[in-house]
């Protein structure tokens, strides 16, 4: 006995794929009506030159500063210093205004960081950029 009633065989595994099309096409008038179109235009600047400007940083020295966890290691200048010493140490770099870079590793003491930017900023240098480890 059939238990399907109107006889004959089943029409195979597949499945329907007009529902299917449907619903992506549902879907991708969502994601188009939902983003917004942006119209970029252009405007040409003429920018004013200045005669009285701040000097750029790619115009200045950049001074990379590796920061352990009692010591300064600067390999541009060859110094490795204990961190009481660095602003002694860089002193006469300082008068350069350079900009320092200060890069450190997650086990560094925020003491060691800030005695550090104390001394960079007791020799008189004011730009300082703290790098990701």
């Amino acid at each position: 006995m059939n238990p399907f009633p109107g006889g004959g065989e089943s029409e195979g595994g597949e499945l329907p794929l007009a529902p299917f099309l449907d619903i992506i096409f549902i879907l991708l008038i969502f994601v188009l009506v939902s983003t917004r179109m942006v119209d970029e235009r252009l405007l040409p600047v003429d920018l004013p030159s200045s005669e009285s400007g701040q000097e750029s940083v790619d115009d200045r020295k950049v001074i990379l500063i590796y920061l352990e966890a009692e010591k300064a290691r600067i390999p541009s200048l060859d110094l490795d210093m204990e961190l009481a010493g660095i602003r002694a140490g860089l002193q006469e770099v300082c008068t350069e205004n350079p900009m320092f870079k200060i890069r450190a590793s997650r086990d560094v003491p925020l003491q060691s960081f800030v005695e550090l930017t104390d001394s960079l900023r007791g020799c008189g240098s004011v730009q300082l950029m703290v790098r990701r480890p």
